[in-house]
């Protein structure tokens, strides 16, 4: 039995997986997403490949919508439109991609199938981070008149659709993640009573929300440390090795995994938005 959706628009956890509108914002839910894992189906199977692309399309969809909604709503989207017009390119690549897929199903190519389910998976996921982090910048300023995701590089959408393939690639990666929480702290700190000056911005939005008796997860802070944590211990230095972090993100040293490194490290930080868009959402303005 499938159990929830979670809305584009709020973030809100739907328990009726067959509903169309979400039951805390009434916003229309913009496909009915076919559950292929509970289904237990093969990744290379016509089924996986079919219900990958609607979910990328809808993905790209609500990452369009969302944009102008905020633009409707009076809020600044100037600094996000590189990512509005990558999002409409996608849009436009959807297609192809649809096409290339049918395709293959056809050719019975499956290998190729599920490489090329895999990469629109990963563009599915890029996209809905960049989503949620613009949704919780919105609605962050909205209730408190801050920011916590720096959203100057449109680049990074190109880093978080790719596969890790070594090292050195995911120490780039990895960097342009973590120089994410790199905000102006003043607007945090002024959400703080007291502050210590060193404190930066996870912190800040760990203490206001505690401030504020603001019940939350504390994985969702827990995973934007370690993933700071990552960036400042990589290159990996057999002296001083991250251990316990790389455990967190589910890989071991020294046989460190760098392409499911960074696929762990995108899933978590994918979890850690949704529950953090909740947060913001149920938040009372000011």
């Amino acid at each position: 039995m499938f159990k929830d959706w979670v809305c584009d628009a709020c973030g809100y956890s739907n328990a009726d997986e067959t509903t169309t509108f979400c039951g805390r914002c009434g916003n229309r839910r913009h496909f009915i997403r076919l559950n292929y894992k509970k289904l237990k189906v093969s990744p290379g199977s016509a089924v996986y490949a079919t219900s990958t692309t609607a979910d990328n399309a809808a993905a790209i969809s609500g990452s369009i919508d969302l944009f102008k909604e905020l633009e409707r709503s009076g809020y600044n989207v100037d600094p996000y439109a590189p990512f509005l017009d990558l999002f409409e390119k996608a849009w436009e690549q959807q297609r192809n991609l649809e096409g290339t897929l049918q395709e293959m199903l056809k050719q019975r190519e499956e290998i190729q199938v599920r490489n090329l389910t895999k990469d629109i998976e990963r563009q599915e996921r890029a996209t809905d981070i960049i989503k949620k982090m613009t949704h919780a910048n919105y609605l962050f300023q909205d209730r408190r008149r801050a920011e916590l995701f720096k959203l100057d590089k449109p680049e990074i959408l190109e880093r978080l659709r790719k596969a890790s393939i070594g090292e050195d690639d995911f120490v780039g990666k990895i960097a342009s993640l973590a120089s994410l929480f790199e905000v102006d702290v003043n607007p945090l700190r002024r959400l703080v009573p007291k502050y210590d000056p060193s404190w930066k911005s996870i912190t800040l939005v760990e203490e206001m929300l505690k401030s504020e008796k603001v019940q939350f997860d504390p994985d969702i802070v827990n995973i934007w440390r370690k993933i700071i944590e990552l960036r400042n211990s990589t290159p990996i230095h057999p002296d001083k090795p991250p251990i316990s972090t790389l455990e967190f993100f589910g890989v071991t040293y020294p046989a460190v995994d760098y392409p499911i490194l960074w696929e762990n490290v995108l899933d978590k930080f994918q979890y850690s938005l949704n529950k953090f868009v909740k947060i913001l959402f149920d938040l009372p303005k000011k």
